[in-house]
C-alpha cells in the first residue's frame, strides 16, 4: 500500500527534476523532504489505526498519505514547496478528524485515543528531513465511587465537563464545549478519555437519573495532586471518591503514593 505512494512521489520528483536545471534559479523548486521513519507507537498493540501524515506549505500546498500497521518504519518522500512546510502525523483519531483544522470531538462524545506529532520543517535547502515522534494526547480517566449502599451503585452515573474539544494541526489543544456521560461498568467503575486540559476548569457531576448528588470541581484536584496536563506522554488517572467521607483520592499511573485531597461541598 504505501509502495504506492512512494511511487506516486518519485513520479512527481522526476517531474520536478526534469523542470528545474541545476544553471536556473532553483528558488522555485522544491525541496526533498524526508518523512523517515513513520512508526506505530507500541502502546497502540495490534496497530489498527493507520497513522495519517499530512505536509502543508504556502500557495496551499497540501500532501497527505495514510501508513498502515504493514508499512511501520516506512520512509516517506515529498517534493515540498520552500521555505518551509508544517509535517504533522496522527493516530487513533476515529473520525473526528477534520481536514485543515485538526481534531475535534463532538459533544456527547469523550476524546479519541489520539496520538499526534506536528513539526514546522525548514525546507530551504535541497533536502529536508523529519522524524515524527507520535505522542500520547489522551487521559483515560477511571473514576470508582464507594458509595453509601449498592442501591446507589445501581443507579448513578457521571458526567464531565471542560472547555477542550479538540486539537489544532500542530497539536494545541483547542477551547470549546466537552461534555460525556460516563456509566459504571459491573465493578463499579466510570471511564471517561480526556484532551490535554489548558487550565482546571474540568467538573464532574454524580447523578442519579436527573437529580445531582454531587459536583465537583475535577480539573482543580488534578490539578492539586500535581498532575502535568505538559508531559510529553498524559499519563492515566485513576479516582476514588469516599461518598460517605467526602474524600477524594487522586492517583496516577507510575506514581509511588497516593496523593488525598478533601472536598468541600
Amino acid at each position: 500500500m504505501c509502495s504506492e505512494w512512494l511511487k506516486s512521489g518519485v513520479a512527481a520528483l522526476c517531474i520536478v527534476l526534469g523542470a528545474c536545471s541545476v544553471k536556473e534559479n532553483r528558488s522555485a523548486c522544491p525541496c526533498y523532504l524526508i518523512v523517515d521513519p513513520v512508526e506505530i507507537p507500541s502502546s497502540i498493540g495490534d496497530g489498527r489505526y493507520p497513522v495519517r501524515v499530512e505536509v502543508s506549505g504556502k500557495s496551499d500546498f497540501r500532501w497527505d498519505a495514510q501508513v498502515g500497521a504493514e508499512d511501520c518504519g516506512t520512509t516517506l518522500t515529498v517534493p515540498a514547496p520552500r521555505p518551509n512546510v508544517f509535517v504533522s502525523a496522527m493516530t487513533g483519531e476515529e473520525g473526528c478528524f477534520v481536514p485543515g483544522e485538526g481534531i475535534r470531538i463532538p459533544e456527547g462524545e469523550q476524546c479519541p485515543p489520539v496520538y499526534l506529532f506536528s513539526k514546522r520543517v525548514a525546507t530551504d535547502g535541497e533536502t529536508a528531513y523529519v522524524a515524527p515522534v507520535l505522542q500520547k494526547q489522551f487521559c483515560t480517566l477511571t473514576v470508582r465511587i464507594v458509595p453509601v449502599n449498592d442501591v446507589f451503585l445501581d443507579s448513578f452515573h457521571l458526567q464531565f465537563e471542560g472547555s477542550v474539544n479538540g486539537y489544532s494541526l500542530d497539536a494545541v489543544p483547542v477551547e470549546g464545549n466537552f461534555r460525556y456521560a460516563s456509566y459504571p461498568s459491573a465493578e463499579g467503575l466510570c471511564t471517561v478519555r480526556l484532551p490535554r486540559q489548558r487550565n482546571a476548569s474540568l467538573m464532574m457531576e454524580i447523578l442519579e437519573g436527573d437529580k445531582q448528588h454531587r459536583y465537583f470541581a475535577l480539573g482543580e484536584y488534578i490539578e492539586a495532586s500535581g498532575y502535568d496536563w505538559t508531559a510529553f506522554n498524559l499519563e492515566d488517572i485513576h479516582i476514588e471518591i469516599d461518598y460517605a467521607s467526602t474524600g477524594i483520592t487522586v492517583h496516577v499511573n507510575g506514581w509511588d503514593e497516593t496523593i488525598h485531597v478533601e472536598i468541600l461541598i
